[in-house]
């Protein structure tokens, strides 16, 4: 029997769906990736599967014997080689494993089955896995920490995340089909709907800025609603030690429940920043606090920027779909994704969502631009949003930052919401 130590990969079991993972492994590297019943150890200069005979020490170094003076010097970055693991393990996981088949029906992505996100790019071909379909889930797998993949999520709430987003495509469908009409007496809302309606409105008119403000930061807002409640929230903050914080989210679903999430989440941030609480510990608390709002397989995406007094470096922490893009068209690589995604708010308790949590630090050059647009999954529209405005932002070449109402007309996303923001270090 193999000696390795205890495998991170999930393992099947006799239980019926019962799904969970076995104990992460300490300190992983390139020489320790072996398969999660420990009889494939993925060779680390060529990553091809070797067989493990005895134990994984002994057929490590039967294979590694002789300094390999013939093959690479370098073993395989440790990402590329739990890709070529997740590779070799997915084809039996997917035969038995009815949530790891679970895909959107109106767009085909994936909806990965322990955070429940939506994984545009892994997508069946002619609604069939292929061996392209498992190389995209490989890498969306091997990318995920360890702990975030922990017991599946119960199969109603994947499926019914699916079923969201294929309710919420259809009225999004709709909406651009027809022009945006002003509100009519021909269809009155519901008196007892009305009070609330107007309450979430007015509560929402009065929290969310008109522009943002962050001490060393210049910013530019877009927000294009199509009526008085919107699941989008945002803000800015600036703390006694100057450091400067920047919130940018938003609720999965419509209506006024989802305005209601979006509203209770926007007060609870400004109640946390203002009790002092680390950008982490903020992101926990309103992962508690959505767990209390949402619906069944509803979430809310959300990110949380933090420039601190010296300017220095840039902290992102991400929960959920949003990345943070920097486009700079002078620079050698023009535009660029940062952070690795958590996942979203509602969706996992606390220690389970706390270990999704990747902050990533960057450092800012003169001319960076940072970007954030939402992009709800429902919207194909609004999936496009943020590629139209870092396309607008490459072919920018004026000082400061340019004016986006402008710069990105409506045009046929007229019906959808859109919530951009752009910043820049400020001129000193």
């Amino acid at each position: 029997m193999p000696t390795a130590s205890a495998p991170s990969r999930p393992v099947a079991t006799d239980k019926g769906d019962a799904f969970a993972l076995a104990p992460p492994r300490e300190n992983e590297d390139p020489f320790t990736v072996v398969t999660s019943d420990g009889r494939i150890w993925i060779e680390p200069y060529t990553g091809r599967p070797i067989a493990v005979r005895e134990s994984l020490e002994q057929t490590r170094a039967a294979h590694l014997q002789g300094g390999r003076r013939n093959g690479p010097s370098q073993p395989l970055p440790l990402s590329e080689l739990r890709i070529i693991r997740w590779q070799h393990e997915l084809p039996a996981l997917l035969r038995t494993e009815a949530r790891m088949r679970i895909f959107a029906r109106q767009n085909g992505a994936w909806i990965d089955p322990f955070t429940a996100s939506l994984h545009r790019y892994v997508t069946t071909e002619k609604g069939r896995i292929t061996k392209r379909t498992v190389a995209a889930m490989a890498s969306v797998l091997a990318h995920m920490p360890a702990v975030a993949l922990g017991d599946m999520l119960p199969y109603d709430v994947i499926l019914s995340r699916s079923q969201a987003e294929q309710t919420a495509k259809i009225a999004t469908s709709r909406v651009v089909a027809k022009k945006p009409a002003a509100p009519s007496e021909d269809t009155p809302v519901p008196q007892d709907q009305r009070s609330h309606l107007q309450g979430c409105a007015e509560l929402q008119r009065r929290l969310l800025p008109s522009d943002m403000q962050a001490p060393g930061l210049d910013c530019r807002l877009l927000h294009r609603r199509t009526g008085q409640l919107t699941g989008c929230f945002y803000d800015s903050f600036s703390r006694d030690d100057q450091t400067s914080l920047i919130a940018f989210g938003q609720v999965d679903g419509q209506g006024l429940q989802q305005a209601f999430v979006a509203t209770t989440l926007h007060g609870a941030l400004r109640c946390l920043v203002a009790a002092g609480l680390e950008a982490r510990d903020i992101m926990i608390r309103l992962n508690d606090l959505a767990l209390d709002c949402v619906e069944t397989g509803q979430c809310a995406w959300f990110s949380l920027l933090e420039l601190p007094a010296d300017r220095q470096r840039l902290r992102c922490l991400q929960a959920g779909d949003h990345r943070l893009t920097v486009v700079n068209p002078n620079a050698e690589i023009m535009a660029r994704s940062y952070g690795r995604s958590g996942m979203a708010l509602g969706l996992r308790d606390g220690t389970a969502f706390a270990a999704s949590l990747d902050a990533t630090e960057l450092e800012l050059a003169a001319g960076d631009m940072l970007a954030l647009a939402t992009e709800p999954s429902a919207s194909e529209g609004n999936r496009n949003a943020r590629r139209d405005l870092v396309t607008a932002l490459l072919q920018y070449d004026g000082d400061g930052l340019p004016d986006l109402d402008a710069t990105l007309p409506a045009g046929e996303r007229a019906g959808e919401e859109q919530a951009m923001l752009i910043a820049r270090l400020a001129a000193d």
